[in-house]
């Protein structure tokens, strides 16, 4: 119970403490009839580069995407390289780098939901968000060290990774709840 976010049930116990971090990641709903990435709470999301927030609405302390059709959500090789992309990278890695260097913070995996999150009311997680994560969680050798690590920056080790062989990463192990890779 120590690994799972805060709630009602377990904050009422005095051994929990809480290990790990949970993201909010951005769902996928359809809004008025369009097929629409959302972010949620609690984190606080950056403010959208020009380029993305043209075509965003702004919702709370939040942003919303719409897409064309629910294919293209789900299409991640054509969004990987979009600024979408960079900017929940960029997202990812500084909450990261806030928690590990100035929180002291270590981790041993990550954990991802790849379909929906169903304890948290079948949350459909934008998939371009979950294969940003393990971008950002296989390039942060910088951050997660390990015996892997041959010392490369992040920015060069993102560079890498299309290039490198699957087997042979660095980073965190990943650990996929319905035991499926969302990729």
């Amino acid at each position: 119970m120590d690994a799972s976010e805060a709630s009602t049930f377990n904050k009422a116990v005095d051994w929990y403490k809480g290990r790990g971090h949970w993201f909010s990641p951005p769902m996928i709903q359809y809004t008025n009839g369009t097929p629409t990435v959302h972010t949620t709470g609690p984190d606080l999301w950056p403010h959208l580069p020009p380029s993305i927030a043209s075509n965003a609405t702004t919702v709370g302390d939040g942003w919303s995407i719409p897409f064309d059709s629910l294919q293209s959500i789900y299409t991640l090789q054509d969004r990987l390289q979009t600024d979408l992309a960079k900017y929940y990278r960029f997202h990812i890695r500084s909450h990261l780098l806030r928690l590990v260097r100035e929180g002291g913070r270590r981790f041993g995996a990550l954990v991802i939901e790849p379909v929906c999150l169903g304890a948290g009311g079948m949350v459909f997680v934008d998939p371009l968000f979950q294969a940003c994560m393990i971008e950002v969680t296989r390039a942060s050798g910088d951050l997660f060290g390990g015996k892997g690590w041959d010392g490369s920056s992040y920015e060069t080790e993102l560079l890498r990774l299309s290039s490198r062989d699957p087997g042979a990463w660095q980073g965190l192990p990943i650990i996929y709840d319905e035991g499926k890779s969302p990729a």
